[in-house]
């Protein structure tokens, strides 16, 4: 798999993004066992790619699209 990248936990599918397609991508990962998953489905970093890696993937999805979100609104007030 990929090496982990701490701000990209989360990037199931490895595109070096965060983005919608990660949930998804976490979800057809879990309950099977594919010959090279991607190290950063891992969210918890517990080992184990499962159900236990959507909860964390969802949170850091949300916070990076708050962090956009903050960075454009304070882009647009100066």
């Amino acid at each position: 798999g990929s090496s982990f990248t701490a701000d990209l936990a989360g990037d199931a599918n490895c595109d070096d993004r965060l983005g919608a397609a990660d949930p998804l991508a976490l979800l057809d990962l879990v309950g099977r066992a594919p010959a090279d998953p991607c190290e950063r489905a891992d969210a918890n970093r517990d080992g184990t790619i499962d159900a236990d890696d959507l909860e964390p993937t969802i949170h850091a999805l949300f916070a990076r699209r708050a962090a956009w979100s903050a960075a454009v609104a304070a882009a647009l007030d100066e």
